[in-house]
């Protein structure tokens, strides 16, 4: 059994030379290499971005579409830089945010100080109370002038 080092594919056959996912030789050094990061996607570009995904990973729908979704995720680990500056091109061909980090280094993406909940828009809900106590003191001053 051996490890990959292009895509983390385990392969059982000591014999094989390739991996049986991305095809790479069992020879193939790593080295200083670079991982290759989805940060981002633009939600309407969301299946080009999972089929770019597949493409390059070879991966089935549900994984790819579990790791667009799950930005930010590791697309390619322990790659060449020219390779993943080529995929990287792709996928920002189809408005997918990456980013491309020495082996080993978590990408930085910023963290939004508030929670989701907290930054949307105040909704016509919010004005019901205010229209509500207009209402109730346009009845009350009415039914006392009768």
């Amino acid at each position: 059994m051996w490890i990959c080092a292009h895509c983390r594919y385990v392969t059982e056959d000591e014999a094989n030379r390739y991996c049986g996912r991305c095809g790479t030789s069992r020879d193939f050094a790593g080295g200083t290499g670079c991982d290759l990061y989805l940060t981002g996607y633009n939600p309407r570009m969301k299946i080009p971005a999972i089929k770019v995904v597949r493409e390059i990973t070879r991966i089935g729908l549900k994984e790819a579409k579990d790791l667009v979704e799950g930005a930010p995720q590791p697309v390619l680990l322990n790659t060449t830089h020219t390779e993943a500056d080529k995929l990287a091109a792709r996928l920002h061909a189809v408005e997918v945010q990456t980013e491309i980090c020495p082996h080993g280094v978590p990408p930085s993406v910023p963290v939004s100080p508030l929670p989701p909940s907290a930054t949307r828009p105040v909704t016509g809900c919010a004005i019901l109370p205010v229209v509500m106590g207009i209402l109730v003191y346009v009845v009350v001053t009415l039914w006392s002038q009768r």
